[in-house]
């Protein structure tokens, strides 16, 4: 009789373990990416202006592969994690490094190499009144000048105009998101991490948004400082969406400025795309940047027919052109200024 007594006594407070951890294990971690690359034909590569065969990264999102999770502290209050890292499928190859410090870049920390969670990598807490988190981060001039973009922020450098100068990720950044009914609200700042200058390489910006229906309105503000604090970047700008049945219309605008630097630029932005049924999707997105003091400009049409052979694969056909004048920077694929045309035949997998 007294050895069943005993198991029951070791069984007991086991059963009511697993009961309680039952009970409070609301916490969740899942795997998570993208594979997107495809075949590239591309004119004006290099200062010859010879043509340009390729496997390339893909058009509007970079291949990645990351992990997300939270966990349920009770109430309106979790905690949130996220790690990403960006790869070139042909390769193999870690990205987003960083060359050069500044503009809340630390480019001594890489020394040029990619990064393991180079895309993100951030914890954070949420409650009822909005998020906020602490690390490698989009920022939130970044993310709010998507909306201006038909098919939201870009991959590849011929499509790519706004992280020129809002950036596209900050280090050591904490941010703030909050929606409040059709109302968002953001901000985020990046300390510089310099010893003794508390300005240099720091970044700082607000986002407010508004959506209801098929309207959509941004307004952003971001000023970060170059490696040794002397130099400031100032952008300013504003992205607005309106959607109808299977039509949507973009229009943005979007405006640089130094501190003592006498460059300016001034970005318009607009596209328009049509989906007749869920698995065909059709666009054409455009953008000009007029440049001051050097005078010059970069003038960029786009479009892209995409089909979804599944949820989670697409096959897709894009292309663009490119012109570029005057003592505007040539972007990194560009050989010469003047006319530069792509294109390009993908496919991109979710997991």
């Amino acid at each position: 009789m007294k050895h069943p007594i005993r198991v029951s006594m070791l069984i007991h407070p086991l059963v009511l373990l697993c009961a309680s951890s039952g009970a409070h294990a609301q916490s969740s971690v899942s795997l998570y990416g993208i594979a997107d690359a495809g075949i590239r034909y591309a004119t004006n590569a290099n200062a010859g202006k010879d043509r340009k065969f390729e496997l390339s990264e893909g058009a509007l999102t970079g291949s990645r592969f990351g992990l997300r999770g939270e966990e349920n502290l009770g109430g309106s209050l979790l905690t949130f994690f996220q790690l990403e890292g960006g790869f070139d499928l042909g390769t193999g190859a870690s990205l987003q490094s960083s060359a050069s410090t500044g503009y809340a870049q630390t480019g001594t920390g890489t020394g040029g190499s990619g990064r393991l969670f180079g895309r993100q990598a951030f914890v954070g807490i949420k409650s009822e009144y909005g998020a906020i988190s602490f690390g490698r981060q989009y920022s939130v001039g970044y993310q709010s000048m998507a909306g201006a973009q038909i098919f939201g922020n870009p991959n590849l450098d011929t499509l790519i105009i706004v992280s020129k100068y809002t950036g596209s990720r900050q280090d050591n950044a904490v941010k703030y998101e909050g929606k409040f009914g059709g109302f968002s609200a953001a901000a985020d700042y990046a300390f510089g991490e310099i010893t003794g200058n508390t300005s240099a390489n720091s970044a700082a910006g607000v986002a407010l948004g508004y959506m209801a229906g098929g309207i959509s309105v941004g307004l952003n503000y971001t000023t970060a400082h170059s490696a040794d604090g002397r130099e400031a970047r100032r952008t300013v700008g504003i992205a607005g969406g309106y959607a109808i049945g299977p039509f949507k219309a973009t229009l943005g605008y979007l405006g640089n400025r130094y501190k003592t630097a006498e460059t300016r630029n001034d970005v318009f932005i607009g596209g328009l795309s049509y989906t007749p049924v869920a698995a065909w999707l059709f666009g054409v997105g455009a953008f000009r940047d007029k440049q001051r003091d050097p005078g010059g400009s970069r003038a960029t049409i786009y479009g892209m027919i995409d089909y979804r052979l599944s949820k989670r694969t697409n096959v897709y056909l894009e292309t663009d052109y490119n012109r570029i004048t005057g003592r505007y920077e040539l972007i990194k694929s560009q050989g010469v200024p003047g006319g530069k045309f792509g294109a390009m035949l993908g496919l991109r997998h979710l997991f």
